[in-house]
């Protein structure tokens, strides 16, 4: 004899089935959304600070540094300015540490984001690959230099003096500086730079 059965379901348990089911999967992708944030000091990188500052990481999602030994070599900067170098990685926690960042002032002159991928075998649920961090921005500076009219003509050319003042850039070492650091564009001949003075770090 057949039995048979009805293999209609109810419509109330068929609800129930498929809020388990997605509310399983949901909570499956979270399980292993591993993340690292990452927040700079100071606050706001600019072209000009961004020699020696530092990058905190925070590990979100479950995941845990291994242990506390943490080689540069597994960090690596994306996307940061040419001359951006990592100079140390300090571990603070199980889910925390700080990069600190070198730059040698190569010039750039568009925001540039950076952002931070750490070696799997750094981290305790990253298998493979790397886990790749947040970005925080870095703004360009719009570097310029201008000199004053002190009312040059041909007559008082000789011996005239003017002012260099640079905007978002200093000179290294004024101190040493001398008539040869400096080049005339556009001058009429016989005219040259005679000599130097000042110590300030930007005129």
């Amino acid at each position: 004899m057949i039995k048979k059965y009805n293999s209609d379901f109810h419509p109330s348990i068929l609800n129930r089935l498929l809020l388990l089911i997605v509310t399983g999967l949901l909570a499956s992708s979270a399980a292993f959304a591993q993340t690292a944030s990452i927040s700079p000091t100071p606050a706001a990188l600019t072209e000009a600070n961004l020699n020696t500052a530092s990058l905190g990481i925070v590990l979100g999602g479950g995941e845990t540094f291994i242990d506390a030994t943490l080689p540069v070599g597994s960090f690596a900067l994306v996307g940061a300015p040419t001359g951006t170098s990592i100079t140390s990685v300090t571990w603070t926690s199980t889910t925390a540490a700080t990069i600190v960042i070198a730059f040698n002032y190569t010039d750039f002159d568009s925001d540039q984001s950076i952002s931070i991928n750490i070696l799997a075998g750094e981290l305790t649920l990253t298998s493979s690959g790397v886990l790749s961090s947040s970005s925080v921005s870095v703004e360009a500076l719009q570097e310029a230099a201008t000199i004053n009219d002190p009312g040059l003509n041909e007559h008082t050319l000789n011996t005239q003096t003017v002012t260099v003042t640079l905007d978002e850039e200093t000179f290294i070492n004024p101190g040493t500086m001398g008539s040869g650091n400096f080049t005339l564009n556009g001058a009429p001949g016989g005219l040259t730079v005679f000599g130097f003075f000042g110590t300030p770090t930007s005129t």
